[in-house]
């Protein structure tokens, strides 16, 4: 178990601010690759420990920063390649670094351009690693006057490159006195929700995001909710994660956010603040004050989180009685917060001089960790340091399908290695445990079944008529391993299997199969496969409908009853002087093809899995309305 205190990432005290988007990350091979800002060289420079006993290399791979121009970095990880992103000279780079080969695209791709500055920059990767999602704050020459939020999503092809969608506006802004900044994103089932500050003389933080059908504040084009506000107090530098459902139990799963900021108590210093939302960002949780005076700040937090549902929040300030400065830590166990823990040993008492040492946490749910790992800037000792405590674990069979199985005496053999301890393993076959076992370090093991247990699981690939694959887990802890097998006959199994196999394919396998076609063509899955084939629908789904409606300012209008989750749909409105139309994709963003003169008539649409949401905008007015949906 790796316990790593203030280790030397490079003897440099380079940046590592900007707590909205991340600077460490932890590739699928277990290496650990950390991005720092050298202002000095004007470089943005990756340093990467291959967890061999070497630490924190230099592999001298970095990049030039493109001109004077410079409003952050960030960087995200999808399997051993990291994307690097970058804010400069009005454009959005992103540069591919492939790791192992030791290679990166000089140049970059440009996301965006035609920006005339930035504030704030943040990607992430969607759960399935086969999308980025990446915000940014920027001015532009539609909007001059204030910063605005802006959104870019990009499909990671099969080689490692990246084809980027259009660049949406979010926040439209547009007084030298308003803005939205400091953004940060993470994302739920493939869709980006954006924490960010927005001050319209009326400070707070707010979520945005197209799953959301509130729509607090008009001037942004997705729906968005704030988690709170402050006037006339002001919010700084969110840091936003999501935790599944598979790590705290919580049917959505969790958003976090934590952020610094001024309330009535403490008018005159910053203290760190936290809120969460349950129902993906369409309510927040009362917000939490982490750290409470008016004497030092509390800034710039970072969060993140462990297998086993410990959030952490780090930040740094000034420390009562010592007046030093440092990284600083709050854990949360089973809802509760801990002590704060003053996690570097700084003596600088200057918040200037000390260089802000701006704490980056990693966050990778496939990590097993303790303490947390982070890098900081450390101006006393002219470094960027590293901290962590983490377990690596591993099993010597890859995850996911095991083929057909027909020993019942021998399914998997597997070793689990470990850093740490071992603890009982557990197998499992369709929730049933079949095993424990106590073994060292990379021992060999076998998950076989008693012919009893044998018995129960149905022959082929289907655990039951409801349809799932048969399923082996391995558990050690809060590691768990998944594998999926087909039951077969064996060449020497006597005439009751065969029997049983017989049974299991008409009972089970071929519903399953009927219910999955119907699926795709229609019909009814007791009808024979004759009728489904011969009556089916054999192309996309489409349903169509039409409405008259007297809509009020911000009202909500559901369309229900179609039988498919529309992937497409046109909306057709019509208030006899002006007509328009709204083309929405499958992750419910908008392209709008209307008349300038309705333009705000329409704010927000939702798909849902049996039609679709409609969130109108100020006007109170009556539309005749025709739809069209796609599966």
């Amino acid at each position: 178990m790796p316990t790593i205190i203030d280790a030397t990432v490079v003897a440099s005290a380079y940046d590592t601010s900007g707590n909205g988007g991340r600077k460490l990350v932890m590739l699928d091979n277990g290496w650990l690759v950390a991005s720092v800002y050298d202002s000095s060289g004007s470089n943005v420079r990756f340093y990467v420990d291959k967890q061999d006993g070497s630490g924190f290399i230099n592999p001298t791979i970095s990049y030039t920063q493109i001109s004077s121009s410079f409003d952050g970095q960030c960087i995200v990880a999808v399997g051993n390649i990291v994307y690097a992103f970058q804010n400069a000279n009005g454009n959005i780079y992103m540069r591919k670094y492939d790791v192992t080969a030791g290679t990166i695209d000089t140049n970059g791709q440009i996301v965006d351009s035609g920006q005339s500055d930035g504030n704030g920059l943040s990607v992430v990767s969607n759960e399935s690693g086969t999308e980025l999602h990446a915000t940014w704050a920027s001015k532009n020459s539609t909007y001059s006057n204030s910063f605005n939020i802006r959104y870019a999503k990009g499909t990671i092809n099969a080689d490692g490159s990246v084809t980027w969608g259009a660049v949406e506006q979010i926040t439209t802004l547009n007084i030298s006195s308003y803005l939205a900044e400091d953004p940060s994103i993470t994302v739920k089932d493939d869709i980006p929700y954006i924490l960010c500050r927005m001050d319209l003389g009326n400070e707070g933080i707010i979520c945005l995001s197209p799953n959301i059908i509130t729509k607090d504040n008009s001037t942004a084009t997705w729906g968005n909710k704030y988690v709170n506000t402050f006037s006339p107090y002001i919010q700084f530098s969110p840091s936003a994660i999501f935790v599944p459902q598979s790590v705290n139990g919580l049917a959505n799963g969790r958003i976090w956010v934590t952020w610094h900021g001024k309330d009535s108590v403490d008018t005159t210093m910053h203290n760190v603040r936290l809120s969460y939302s349950d129902d993906s960002g369409a309510t927040w949780s009362a917000m939490q004050k982490l750290t409470s005076g008016n004497t030092y700040s509390q800034v710039f937090a970072t969060i993140t989180t462990n297998k086993n549902n410990e959030v952490f929040v780090l930040w740094y300030g000034l420390v009562l009685n010592t007046s030093t400065l440092q990284v600083r830590q709050l854990k949360n166990t089973n809802g509760s917060w801990g002590s704060i823990v003053n996690k570097t040993m700084m003596t600088s008492t200057n918040n200037v001089a000390g260089g802000q040492p701006s704490p980056s946490s990693l966050f990778d749910l496939t990590m097993n960790l303790t303490e947390p790992l982070f890098i900081y800037r450390n101006y006393d000792n002219t470094k960027v340091g590293f901290y962590g405590t983490w377990t690596i674990t591993t099993i010597s069979v890859t995850q996911g399908a095991i083929g057909q199985k027909t020993d019942k005496a021998n399914l998997l053999t597997y070793s689990i290695m470990t850093d740490g301890t071992m603890s009982t393993i557990t197998e499992k076959v369709n929730g049933v445990i079949t095993g424990t076992k106590t073994a060292t370090s990379g021992q060999s093991l076998i998950a076989g079944l008693s012919q009893a247990q044998w018995d129960l699981i149905k022959y082929g690939k289907y655990a039951n008529v409801t349809g799932g694959n048969n399923t082996l887990t391995v558990e050690m802890g809060t590691e768990l391993w998944t594998y999926t097998f087909d039951k077969r006959l064996a060449t020497d199994d006597d005439i009751l299997s065969a029997v049983k196999a017989t049974q299991d394919a008409q009972s089970i396998v071929i519903p399953n199969v009927k219910t999955q076609l119907v699926e795709k063509i229609g019909g009814l899955s007791t009808d024979s496969f004759e009728d489904i084939i011969a009556n089916g629908n054999y192309g996309k789904k489409w349903a169509s409908g039409s409405f008259s409606k007297n809509f009020l300012g911000y009202e909500t209008y559901v369309v229900s009853g179609v039988s498919f989750k529309p992937s497409v749909v046109k909306v057709n409105f019509y208030d006899g002087t002006t007509g328009y139309s709204m083309r929405l994709n499958n992750h419910g963003y908008e392209q709008a093809m209307y008349s300038t003169a309705s333009t705000t008539a329409l704010q927000v649409v939702t798909l849902n899995n049996d039609g679709f949401t409609l969130k109108m905008g100020s006007y109170t007015r009556t539309y005749d309305v025709e739809w069209e949906a796609i599966e």
